[in-house]
């Protein structure tokens, strides 16, 4: 294997000198010592996997396979109608939504690996008047809007959707973005949908983020699309921009976007600055109310947030200031309704949310803006959902006659519809619409989503007027289907029903929720017993303990929800139990969950997935040595404590004890170093960071407890280690790639069990071949990409079915 060079640094931290043999790692193009060594990485990773090329081969056409199943019958690119409730229903279409005077809808056409915007007018569409069980156009008005397949370039090894985002005053303007790099940089085009032409700078508007909105300056017409943009210096979105498109006057007076941070710059295609936040521990993002009343920006760090108006019904506001000033540790967001602003917040003692209605117009005249933290002291403002602790509210809709909120109560997201205007209502007397029975396990593994989005985080377009709630469910063994739900009535009816996929038959699995016991209860009077959730598949005909492969995350405040994937069943086809932990540091069970997982206490969060590998091998489910692990980016943290700590290999005494757990660790875009990437500011997002991690630099507590479970750090004594692949990305700007280059630096200097072979620990002794010493294999792939998958299959599936190979070869599957 590669050895790399070793020149010893050192950092003071606390007055405590921190080594680094490897941070010259992180010179880049400057060092050719940097390419050498990981191409050197990245051949010795071929070699060791090519004992499983024909299995990788197997999986990649496995992966595509059970992907063209789920999607349904291929479609030519002519519409292929089926018979539905309300006409023609397009095969494999489950992302719809309705926009001004639209319908859209996402199509993929066979032989074509990125999506085709399509839409059609509202008018002509059976949910005209039909109510909530029709919201699907008739074959024959559609429009192709954008077809990625005809801008993304053919040898694109790279793809990720930014936006996507429709001017409804002028619906012939769209404005999307794209990363071909995997920076996070995307590229924003402005293009008229009749003619096709791009307005703007032909190669587009570069360096913006994700977030994109239309305005109308009401005194000149002139038309607007507003954008947040990442500063090079700090890497983080914490400008906003303006384009204009339409009605232009002269942009002479802007100010232009800069090269660096602070910088002017000469004018570039008429863009205007509109806002920068001096907090660089914050990000900025453009979004609009669901009545589309206010244009606002959303100023958002991991723990506090603020709103500034830009364009109201009267206009645009000038200058942007906070609608609520912000108070460090409180977030909140905005709903319209009536002439109030519906908000959600935790300010105070509402660790869990909870929504408060303040009226519009008393808002917008306080001068100065009421703090979020007294809102709910303000004269005019009244509580409209209270906060519990039972309950965690994790976002609100408002409609023209209900206000939604999307709840987790148990780990389990629930829909609270309630009429509006609001009146006070007890927690417990709201209307709710559950998926789960306390009683049945299996009816607890679940991903109910608004709309028919993928991530709660993302896009959501919403028609104000309606009475129907559109929303997706699925499951790991259940695609997605989608339904409307009557507000008034608290029904809900199938608008797309789960599609059947071939050669998947659920009644031979177990989906379900099953709950750890915490090894260490917490001695506290009159504390509850902690026990950790976790979600899991497997085939029911398998006797005794299955290999398995458990996922854990544990950290933001996130969810891991269950949700379909067709890329699970290659595994589950083979025999494997497919798992996810919810530890402490997600906050699947409320605020407290999530704050016993950071911090000083962010120990919580490693020995909740050790207790969760116990608790799958106390329930006869999960083998000792018959196990892997795999962590991404923060669960970076899982996945290098796992191997040090709780890995299992096979003829090496010392690692065989009861914590012997995981023969095998996946490490992707893994953060391993928080000590050393916490202290430096020139690192993108390090003091947006400071609010999940701590900072080392200023608080002795925090740098004590990350020396104590930070991965790379822990590498000091010689140790044996379970097999580990360990993913980077050359374009990844969160977990930049040195840092996974690092560890394996580090791992291979210590390692005393090095084998040449994938899988030595487990295969090998079934068959009395085994190398005898427990050699194990260390390897590190660098890709070319960024910190999240291609969105193309074609790249996709290469690169899990790579990782997929080492897992099931180090589990002891070898077909």
């Amino acid at each position: 294997p590669p050895t790399a060079k070793r020149v010893p640094t050192k950092t003071l931290v606390q007055n405590v000198s921190v080594p680094d043999d490897y941070s010259w790692l992180r010179n880049g193009s400057a060092d050719p010592d940097v390419a050498t060594y990981i191409a050197a990485e990245n051949a010795y990773t071929d070699a060791v996997l090519a004992d499983a090329t024909g299995l990788i081969t197997t999986l990649v056409g496995d992966l595509a396979e059970w992907s063209n199943r789920a999607a349904g019958p291929a479609i030519s690119a002519t519409r292929d109608g089926l018979s539905g409730p309300c006409g023609a229903v397009e095969p494999g279409v489950n992302t719809f939504w309705e926009a001004g005077s639209y319908f859209y809808w996402i199509r993929y056409v066979q032989g074509k690996q990125y999506p085709v915007y399509m839409r059609a007018p509202v008018g002509t569409s059976p949910a005209a008047g039909a109510g909530c069980g029709c919201i699907v156009p008739p074959a024959g008005t559609e429009q192709v809007v954008l077809d990625l397949n005809a801008v993304v370039p053919e040898n694109a090894s790279y793809f990720y959707q930014g936006a996507f985002e429709v001017s409804l005053e002028d619906e012939s303007l769209l404005a999307y973005s794209i990363d071909l790099v995997g920076s996070e940089e995307y590229v924003l085009y402005v293009v008229n949908i009749t003619t096709g032409e791009t307005i703007g700078p032909a190669d587009g508007i570069r360096n913006t983020y994700y977030s994109v909105r239309w305005a109308v300056d009401q005194s000149t017409g002139a038309r607007w699309v507003y954008y947040n943009v990442v500063d090079p210096v700090w890497g983080i979105p914490r400008w906003v921009y303006r384009f204009c498109v339409v009605e232009c006057a002269s942009p002479a007076h802007a100010q232009k976007r800069g090269a660096r941070r602070g910088a002017d710059a000469l004018p570039r295609h008429g863009e205007e600055l509109v806002y920068v936040e001096a907090d660089v521990s914050l990000t900025t993002e453009v979004a609009t109310t669901t009545d589309n009343s206010f244009l606002y920006i959303k100023i958002a760090g991991q723990i506090t947030s603020e709103i500034r108006i830009l364009y109201g019904p009267t206009g645009q506001f000038n200058p942007i200031v906070p609608l609520f000033t912000r108070s460090n540790g409180t977030n909140y967001d905005i709903e319209h309704h009536n002439g109030s602003f519906i908000v959600r917040t935790n300010a105070g003692s509402s660790e869990n949310f909870e929504v408060l209605l303040v009226p519009t117009e008393a808002a917008l005249a306080s001068s100065p803006p009421i703090p979020i933290i007294d809102l709910a002291t303000f004269a005019t403002t009244t509580t409209g959902i209270s906060h519990s602790a039972y309950q965690y509210i994790e976002r609100i809709e408002a409609f023209s006659e209900h206000l939604v909120a999307w709840v987790r109560v148990d780990g389990l997201r629930e829909v609270v519809t309630t009429p509006l205007p609001m009146q006070p209502s007890p927690v417990d007397s709201l209307r709710r619409l559950r998926f789960q029975d306390p009683a049945n396990p299996r009816t607890q593994v679940y991903s109910v989503l608004p709309g028919t989005i993928s991530d709660m985080e993302a896009r959501l377009n919403r028609r104000f007027n309606t009475t129907c709630l559109i929303y997706t469910n699925s499951s790991l063994l259940r695609p997605p289907a989608v339904y409307a739900l009557d507000m008034r009535t608290g029904t809900s009816t199938p608008l797309v029903p789960e599609r059947p996929v071939p050669g998947l038959d659920p009644n031979v699995y177990f989906e379900g929720r099953v709950w750890a016991n915490a090894r260490q209860q917490p001695t506290d009077p009159g504390s509850s017993p902690v026990r950790i959730p976790i979600s899991l598949v497997y085939q029911t005909g398998e006797t005794g303990p299955l290999p398995t492969l458990l996922i854990a995350y544990g950290a933001y405040g996130d969810f891991q929800d269950p949700a379909f994937s067709s890329d699970i069943f290659p595994l589950l086809s083979r025999g494997l139990l497919y798992a996810i932990c919810h530890p402490r540091g997600d906050a699947d069970l409320g605020a407290q969950w999530y704050r016993q997982g950071k911090f000083e206490r962010k120990w919580n969060t490693f020995s909740d997935v050790r207790d969760c590998l116990h608790g799958l091998v106390d329930m006869g489910l999960a083998a000792r040595g018959r196990i892997a692990v795999k962590g991404r980016s923060a669960g970076g943290l899982v996945a290098g404590n796992v191997a040090l700590r709780w890995g299992f290999v096979d003829g090496i005494e010392d690692r065989m004890g009861e914590d012997s757990l995981a023969s095998v660790v996946i490490a992707q875009v893994p953060f391993v170093d928080p000590v050393l990437d916490m202290i430096d500011e020139t690192v993108p997002w390090v003091p947006y960071e400071w609010h999940e991690w701590g900072n080392p630099t200023t608080s002795k507590a925090v740098f004590d407890a990350m020396m104590s479970y930070s991965p790379y750090h822990g590498l000091n004594a010689s140790v044996a280690f379970p097999a580990v692949m360990v993913i980077a990305g050359m374009e990844d700007p969160r977990v930049q790639y040195w840092e996974p280059a690092k560890f394996v630096a580090r791992m291979r200097a210590v390692k005393t069990n090095e084998g040449g072979q994938l899988f030595g620990a487990w295969v090998d002794g079934m068959d009395g071949a085994g190398i005898g010493d427990g050699g194990t294999a260390l390897v590190l792939r660098v890709t070319d990409s960024g910190h999240f998958d291609s969105e193309g299959d074609f790249a996709r599936f290469g690169r899990v079915a790579e990782w997929y190979g080492f897992v099931l070869r180090g589990v002891g599957v070898v077909a």
